[in-house]
Formats: C-alpha cells, structure tokens, sequence
C-alpha cells in the first residue's frame, strides 16, 4: 500500500525553507560592511563608502578622512571640492581611493606617515598639493593639474606614479628632505618645473618629460636614476649636468632640444 507522501512533503518543504533562511542570514552577516550616503564635510570613515554626489567643503578643514585599514572610497564620478587642508586624509593602511575629482584644498590627498594608499583614476585639480605623503602612496591612471605643486614626497615618504598625466604645475613632482619619488609610464608636461629633488630621491623609468620650463633639478640627491626615458622641448633640460649627472644614473635617455643637457645616454 503506497503511503501518503503528504506530511513527509510539509516537512521537508519546512526544512528546505528553513536551510535557504538560515543561508540567507550566513550571508548577510559575512557581507562586508559598505556605505553609500550623503556624508558631511569631515566624516571620518571605517567601512567602504561610495559618494552619491558631489561633496563641497568650502570652510577650513578636511573633506574626508579615512582611518580604518582596507577601506575603499569610491567617488563613483563625483568631486570633492573645498577650501580647507585635506580633500582626502588617509589615516589607515591600504587604503584605496578611485573615480573622481578632488580639488581646491592645501592637499588635495595627503597620505600620513605610517598610513597607505593607492589612488587610482583621480584627477587632482588646483591644489596647493596634489598629492602629499610621508607614507606609502600610489598614483595610478590620473590626472595631476594645476596645482601648485603636483606630487610631494617627504620625510620617509613614497610616492609611485604610474601611467598618469602631470600637466601645468608650477612644480609637477617633488622629492623633498627624504622622500622618495618613482615615476614609471607616465607624462610630465606644461609644467615650469617638471622634476625638483632636493635631499630625497628620484626614480624615471620609462617616461616622457617635455614642454617645461625645466625638467630636472636636483640637489643632494644621491642614488636617483632615470631609465629608459625622453626630455624633448624643455627651456632648461638638467640645471647643473655635471652636479647633476653625479647624483642620477642617467641610462637609456634621450635629451632634444633645450638648453643643459647632459650627453645621452644609449641602451644597452
């Protein structure tokens, strides 16, 4: 005699019902915490946050400071915009910072020592600073221009750029008091002063410095090099080659045009 499937079924529809809420749950909870909101000026930030608009800080202070490790800050195409010190102060380590424009303060990011970050799509607009850490900074696939100074590395600072574009800075990339600058696959164009190393170091690889007042100076600035890269149409290429060819390893570079250059260098 067949026996009725009916309170069998019940059961194992409750059971079913009861696994996918349980799952539900698991998966809720070990989602990873996210913000998506309007946020005022100087909101101090723990968790991954998306902007949904444009953020405007026009008295002294920070627009935003990031102080928990790991944290991810999406300005999903908005501006940062203010009057004060830091646009974007990163307080926590590997920190990430992409999609947007950050403009009109001291420092448009500043990276404290201790702290890390990569920024990636972002352009930096009419800072005093565009860029400033004296801790571990990477500038990836962004724009630097019209600030005052585009790139600043101090102290025990780091600042890596890659593929991006420093344009029409009175000084674009500066290596000060210990910090250290690396520049790979990138363009440092339009700007007074392109290169300024003063008792830090410089690292070119692979880059393109033209159409700048001039575009490199160094002082005290032993151990940098410059690889594999070209200077065309600068007023000034190096100022003092002879000093200077003392404190960089020139090789694989090209100089044309301008005025100061130090021979050039072939490739192996």
């Amino acid at each position: 005699m067949r026996r009725s499937t009916g309170q069998g079924s019940l059961t194992r529809s409750l059971r079913t019902a009861g696994f996918v809420l349980a799952l539900g749950a698991l998966s809720l909870s070990a989602a990873p915490a996210h913000a998506a909101a309007r946020l005022p000026c100087g909101a101090e930030l723990t968790v991954d946050t998306t902007l949904t608009e444009d953020l405007v800080c026009p008295d002294a202070g920070n627009g935003l400071v990031v102080r928990g490790d790991g944290v991810v800050l999406d300005l999903a195409g908005h501006r940062i915009v203010g009057g004060g010190s830091s646009g974007v102060l990163v307080q926590g380590r590997d920190v990430v910072v992409r999609g947007g424009t950050v403009t009109a303060f001291g420092e448009g990011i500043s990276v404290w020592g201790g702290a890390s970050a990569t920024v990636e799509r972002v352009t930096l607009l009419r800072n005093i600073t565009g860029i400033d850490s004296d801790g571990e900074a990477v500038l990836r696939d962004s724009q630097v221009r019209a600030n005052s100074r585009g790139v600043l590395a101090e102290g025990d600072g780091v600042v890596s750029v890659e593929g991006s574009d420093l344009a029409r800075n009175p000084t674009a990339v500066s290596a000060y008091d210990g910090g250290d600058v690396r520049i790979t696959d990138s363009t440092v164009r339009s700007n007074q002063r392109a290169l300024d190393c003063d008792a830090g170091t410089l690292h070119v690889r692979r880059s393109v410095v033209l159409d700048s007042g001039t575009a490199v100076r160094v002082n005290g600035c032993a151990g940098s090099s410059v690889a594999g890269s070209l200077f065309v149409h600068n007023d000034v290429q190096v100022v003092d080659p002879a000093l200077a060819t003392r404190q960089i390893a020139f090789s694989c570079t090209r100089f044309l045009d301008g005025r100061s250059a130090p021979a050039a260098v072939p490739c192996p």
